[in-house]
């Protein structure tokens, strides 16, 4: 698992998949658009805890 302030990623067999977003993160804007690849995406990725930043 790669864990940010934005997102979590995994690592999988087919490639890095995006699985999580920080809540009030727009997902293109402020994580894909800056990456330098497209990690794979299964459906909606699922909104981190907020608990975690607090």
């Amino acid at each position: 698992m790669y864990i940010t302030e934005r997102a979590v990623f995994e690592l999988r067999n087919d490639g890095v998949c995006l699985t999580e977003i920080a809540h009030g993160i727009d997902l293109q804007t402020q994580v894909l658009d800056l990456m330098d690849f497209k990690p794979k995406v299964d459906g909606v990725p699922k909104i981190m805890d907020s608990k975690i930043f607090s």
